[in-house]
């Protein structure tokens, strides 16, 4: 039941939100602070969705342009890298965790999932602060999980087995990175953040998956797209 799912998908929210309270987490991975994210050179393998205009403005209004008005020091996505991943295919660190052959085999894991795979919905709600960033969370359903699931059995099927930490791997959510910190937050930024907590954004469905090589923020010049995939 899509219900029964949704429940698993924010009970998960809760308990990882609770994990980030602690001063050591480790269920997942974490990409480190960094002085200059948009011209980072470290690429790895992803597959993900850009956010529509509508879902894009509604974020920028209700939570980056009040939070970048207190604390502009961050990096914030910009409504052209606001994106949520779908499945990772190799982490972004040096050196580098796959070659040509990789990118090709991870397209050929692709291109069997999804070739007959239908759209569905994202509700984008909630927000969560990690050691190093600020992200918005996505709920799906069933389907979202299936595809999934899918492509980690085909990409360690072609040999190119997701490499990424994940909290559980059972049950998914959606991690859309808002911002990422340079420097430790102020008071301010943080009760800012605690006023927002609750935000909604509202429902988008997802269209077209793009596989491509990016880096952290995937900036616009950092990528190189693999393959794109219409959803029915």
């Amino acid at each position: 039941m899509i219900n029964d799912y949704l429940n698993k998908q924010k009970l998960l929210v809760q308990e990882l939100k609770k994990e980030l309270t602690g001063d050591k987490y480790n269920k997942s991975t974490i990409v480190e602070m960094m002085d200059d994210y948009e011209n980072d050179k470290v690429v790895g393998i992803t597959s993900l969705v850009f956010l529509p205009e509508k879902i894009v403005q509604k974020i920028e209004e209700n939570i980056i342009t009040p939070l970048k008005q207190i604390e502009p020091g961050h990096y914030y996505f910009s409504k052209d890298t606001l994106h949520t991943t779908i499945k990772n295919v190799k982490t972004i660190s040096p050196p580098s965790q796959y070659n040509l052959d990789d990118i090709n085999n991870a397209k050929i894991a692709f291109d069997k999932v999804l070739k007959n795979k239908k759209s569905f919905i994202i509700d984008i709600a909630g927000l969560t602060v990690f050691p190093t960033s600020l992200s918005i969370m996505g709920y799906s359903s069933k389907e979202f999980h299936n595809i999934v699931v899918e492509l980690d059995t085909a990409l360690k099927e072609v040999g190119v087995p997701d490499n990424k930490k994940y909290i559980r791997d059972d049950v998914f959510f959606h991690n859309i990175s808002l911002c990422r910190f340079q420097k430790p937050l102020s008071e301010k930024f943080i009760k800012k953040v605690k006023e927002l907590e609750d935000v909604k954004i509202g429902t988008m469905e997802v269209k077209k998956i793009v596989l491509l090589e990016c880096n952290v923020v995937c900036a616009q010049k950092s990528r190189k797209i693999i393959a794109e995939y219409i959803l029915k």
